[in-house]
């Protein structure tokens, strides 16, 4: 249950979870943000869940909810890209880090404040499962001014929620990697700079991006 302090503010920055943070825990609620979510269904109930098309990351997520909470998924599709654990006590535990999971609902996610103020690693692991999710590399093609066109590599993922995309523009900020918005987009470029991503944050083992 929600402390008093946090009922008046009506926020969940200030909650602290009954279940410590960790790791893996922190991947969890980052993918529940991107490629998931944690909802309750009037007379369905709570439940948790991740799609992807990826095994590795499905199998990831898994693995983690398993060491985290200590169950097998409720429900898994036939073509392995979708589980689903309808457990009310891990959506609660969730929902006390983000009054909402849902980046293009209503109800404004946030990043929870335990992760920003987080050590570095946990800020890193949460971007990454954000672009291992919503990211994609596009190229574009800059002029020299002699009529030589030269490719331009670009990583960009798409967010909805204006509150949460500057919160996520903040912490690659925070760890020294430069992005910008670019519509309802997150944006990052040059050469320099697309390198300190693929140093401090990355994509999962198996998911590499030439630069």
């Amino acid at each position: 249950h929600l402390t008093s302090r946090a009922q008046e503010k009506n926020t969940y920055e200030l909650q602290s979870s009954s279940m410590p943070l960790t790791d893996r825990k922190v991947r969890i609620i980052a993918h529940a943000f991107f490629d998931g979510c944690v909802r309750y269904v009037p007379n369905k109930g709570y439940y948790l869940c991740y799609v992807n098309k990826s095994p590795s990351l499905i199998r990831q997520f898994k693995e983690d909810v398993k060491s985290v909470y200590g169950v097998e998924p409720t429900y898994e599709d036939s073509n392995k890209i979708e589980v689903k654990y309808c457990r009310k006590r891990i959506a609660e535990d969730l929902l006390r880090y983000s009054p909402s999971f849902s980046t293009s609902g209503k109800k404004n996610p946030a990043v929870p404040m335990d992760i920003i103020t987080g050590p570095p690693r946990w800020k890193r692991l949460f971007l990454r499962a954000f672009w291992d999710d919503e990211g994609a590399i596009r190229y574009s093609f800059e002029s020299d001014g002699k009529r030589t066109f030269h490719p331009r590599r670009v990583l960009e993922a798409f967010c909805a929620n204006s509150h949460f995309r500057k919160q996520l523009v903040a912490l690659h900020q925070s760890i020294g990697v430069d992005c910008r918005e670019q519509g309802k987009k997150i944006i990052l470029s040059r050469l320099d700079n697309l390198k300190r991503f693929s140093k401090k944050i990355g994509f999962r083992r198996g998911v590499t991006v030439k630069l």
